[in-house]
């Protein structure tokens, strides 16, 4: 193995950063703490927080529906490690050399992810990587980061995070065994270490995204000891994260002990069983578990039972069967007083394409409309992709080519609007793709932007737009509202009834995000837009803004887009090609102005004399203030916003910000101006 001096003279670069990660245990995201060492301290001490934090925070009462949610969320893996790219570019100087120690048996996703996105995102930067593969001696060059007093100190070699075990660091290879058996022996306030605080940091590993991590120390623990608590955690970790295969592929001796940890196993076999289309499998695992289709639905677990069983049957071809199923989940969920945003999701989804399958088109639209009204108000830029493919497979059944294209068009802007594109899950890919991703790789961005071309240019072919040629500014960048950096005082508002509405502006810096907005999928957009008549003039405007408000899903009605003029302090909106001074009616436009409850809730209750805000999805529940409570009550008398004062106050805006109400507009107190 080269030395470092060896491999710095290859390379003419002034500044060298290491990074190792050799080791068979080592910390989440390892590559990255290690070039936060070498940068300062405040780098060292973000990068440990940004890994540290959960992307949900929501406490759950039940934990399948957090799962759901992960899922919805898509690879957390890909966002976390783009966020911790985006941190770090800022902070590498011009002309560094990144050496990496590297053993492949040790490389995690979340890793791999990171150097992929290094090179994405940071061309300039050269990493040489360095194998320490097969090699009887240790690295000749190892970092360990001896500065993070706040966070972790050594003892012996074994890093402790707030008095507990987490991870080691092994120097090399050959001294694996050696600190695995100091990992069993470790010793915390004189007790041993118990499985529950390994699973613990399994599931903490997990949280933040380092799958493979948690999974290789549950892996290691279950094979030394045959405790099957590790194997049912190691099995959960991988159901959740997507390596469906991997739990199908686990083999299951002649277990015998705690019925509820057996059928545990058995439901993780069954259900990735079903999704990888191994059905047989998923039979055996099913009658292990004593399931079939009259099972009583006695509790929540029992409907997410239920529902991956309804898919084995629609997968058998037992289709109603499966329809009967889901509807017997379906009423089960109308008849409980609590309210179910993940299972009612799933449960309205899984029906929406049965229907779908069987080709009718008017309940699969009711069920995607009910799917998607359970999670309203906390949509995920995903959600707005995924709903908009749906909907065009609906329109091309029935041959509404138009709307189709609508949809499709509706979509590509979200896609390219994405901030995490590479995070899509496993059951929005696969709906795109119409194949099977691997959940530790980031999305194949090409591939996906290849499929938006090809449907849309379909689409747009057989409705005849004329697509003439024009000289469009392919730097044009689409973002999202909450990702735009300009003035949105100088944009104009463009739409029509129906079809699109996004914002035309100026950015006022290019953005190194946008990397999945290839040249030809920029121009078809623009071309299709101008066959709208909708194009703005490009000459005056290089980013195209999309609006989610609210999820009213990049607003395509007239009243919608007259409210996020206001809101948004955009002085005209161009409408059908009908342009409006909205700053000339702003003070009459006021008076239309309403405040609601945001859909994002699932329910306002009482606590001890306060009110907490539950919310359907990820959103962790608060509490709000005793005046907070005396708002929202005076609301119901009074919805409309009488003053320019209060519609500015910051408890309003506050109050927007975290979901609690929002602004909406009454189309019956439209100005005079149509």
């Amino acid at each position: 193995m080269a030395t470092i001096k060896q491999i710095t003279s290859l390379y003419p670069h002034s500044n060298i950063i290491v990074a190792d990660i050799s080791s068979f245990f080592t910390s989440p995201y390892k590559a990255a703490i290690d070039m936060a060492t070498q940068i300062d301290e405040d780098a060292l001490n973000t990068i440990n927080q940004m890994i540290k934090a959960p992307w949900v925070t929501k406490q759950y009462n039940y934990q399948t529906d957090y799962w759901v949610d992960i899922e919805s969320i898509g690879n957390i893996t890909a966002i976390k490690t783009k966020e911790l790219v985006a941190f770090l570019s800022a902070k590498i100087t011009e002309n560094t050399l990144l050496v990496v120690n590297l053993n492949h048996s040790a490389l995690d996703d979340d890793n791999a992810l990171f150097f992929e996105f290094l090179r994405r995102y940071l061309p300039n930067l050269t990493i040489h990587f360095n194998s320490t593969e097969n090699q009887e001696n240790s690295p000749s060059y190892y970092l360990i980061h001896q500065e993070q007093k706040n966070l972790s100190y050594l003892i012996d070699d074994v890093l402790v995070l707030n008095n507990k075990l987490i991870f080691i660091e092994v120097r090399d290879s050959s001294a694996k065994q050696y600190y695995q058996n100091k990992l069993s022996a470790f010793v915390t306030n004189n007790n041993a270490v118990l499985p529950e605080e390994i699973i613990q940091h399994a599931w903490s590993a997990a949280y933040v995204g380092a799958i493979h991590l948690a999974t290789r120390l549950l892996k290691q623990y279950y094979n030394e000891s045959k405790n099957m608590a590790y194997l049912a955690h190691l099995q959960y970790i991988r159901l959740v994260s997507g390596y469906f295969h991997d739990v199908v592929n686990e083999p299951y001796e002649d277990f015998t002990g705690d019925p509820l940890l057996l059928n545990r196993l058995f439901y993780a076999k069954a259900y990735c069983a079903v999704l990888t289309n191994n059905i047989e499998v998923a039979g055996i695992y099913f009658q292990k578990m004593g399931m079939h289709a009259d099972k009583s639905l006695s509790d929540l677990q029992s409907l997410y039972h239920a529902n991956i069983y309804a898919l084995y049957q629609h997968r058998l071809g037992n289709l109603q069967t499966a329809s009967d199923l889901e509807h017997r989940i379906e009423s089960q969920l109308d008849s409980d007083n609590e309210i179910h945003t993940q299972i009612r999701y799933i449960n309205s989804l899984n029906l929406a394409r049965l229907y779908r399958f069987m080709g009718d088109v008017e309940k699969a639209r009711y069920y995607f409309d009910l799917a998607y009204q359970s999670i309203n108000g906390v949509m995920l830029e995903a959600d707005y992709v995924y709903r908009n493919v749906n909907y065009a497979s609906l329109y091309e059944k029935t041959g509404d080519i138009k709307n189709a294209f609508h949809c499709w068009l509706r979509a590509t802007l979200h896609w390219m609007a994405m901030r995490y594109p590479e995070s899509l899950g496993w059951r929005i890919s696969r709906a795109i793709l119409r194949k099977e991703m691997h959940p530790g790789k980031a999305l194949p961005l090409d591939e996906v932007s290849n499929v938006f071309y090809k449907n849309l240019h379909a689409l747009a072919e057989r409705l005849n737009l004329d697509f003439e040629e024009r000289d469009v500014d392919v730097d044009l960048y689409i973002k999202q509202v909450k990702y735009f950096d300009g003035n949105f005082e100088q944009a104009q508002y463009y739409g029509k009834d129906n079809q699109v509405g996004f914002i035309g502006a100026v950015s006022s810096l290019t953005d190194e995000w946008c990397y999945h907005q290839p040249r030809e999928l920029k121009q078809l957009v623009l071309k299709c837009l101008a066959a709208l008549h909708c194009l703005p003039d490009v000459k005056h405007c290089n980013t195209l803004v999309i609006d989610t408000d609210h999820d009213t899903e990049m607003p395509i009605m007239f009243h919608q887009a007259i409210k996020r003029c206001i809101f948004l302090n955009i002085p005209t909106l161009n409408w059908d090609e009908t342009v409006i001074d909205i700053a000339k009616y702003k003070e009459e436009l006021l008076k239309g102005v309403m405040i609601k409850l945001s859909p994002s809730q699932a329910s306002l209750t009482t606590e001890d004399q306060q009110q907490r805000v539950v919310y359907k999805r990820y959103k962790q529940n608060i509490l709000i203030q005793p005046e907070v409570s005396t708002l929202l009550k005076d609301m119901k008398k009074h919805t409309y916003i009488d003053a320019v004062k209060q519609f500015t106050s910051k408890i309003l805006q506050d109050l927007e910000r975290e979901k609690i109400i929002y602004f909406d507009f009454d189309p019956e107190k439209m100005p005079d101006f149509v």
